[in-house]
C-alpha cells in the first residue's frame, strides 16, 4: 500500500469516526433556553500530508445556544458550500 492510499484508509477512517462521535452528541439538548435556534454554518477542507489539493470537505453546522454540534457532513471534492444539505 503506496502512500497516498494509506493517506485515504486514514481519512475514511476520520470520516467514520466524525459521523459516530456527531451521532452522540447531535442529539437535541434536553432543555432550550428559547424557542428559536441560532445555528452556526462552517466548511473546511481536509488534506492529507503532501496532498497537492483538497481530499474531503468537513460541513459542520452548530447549534450556538447549546453548544452542540446539530449536523455533520464529510463529502467529496465534488460539493461544496450549500445550505440545503
Amino acid at each position: 500500500m503506496n502512500y497516498g492510499q494509506r493517506c485515504s484508509q486514514a481519512l475514511k477512517s476520520v470520516r467514520t469516526l466524525v459521523k459516530g462521535a456527531a451521532n452522540e452528541i447531535a442529539s437535541p439538548p434536553k432543555s432550550a433556553s428559547t424557542s428559536l435556534r441560532l445555528l452556526v454554518v462552517d466548511g473546511s477542507s481536509l488534506q492529507g500530508p503532501g496532498a497537492k489539493g483538497t481530499n474531503f470537505r468537513l460541513h459542520l453546522t452548530l447549534d450556538w445556544v447549546s453548544m452542540t454540534l446539530h449536523e455533520v457532513h464529510v463529502t467529496g471534492t465534488d460539493q461544496g458550500e450549500s445550505l440545503n444539505r
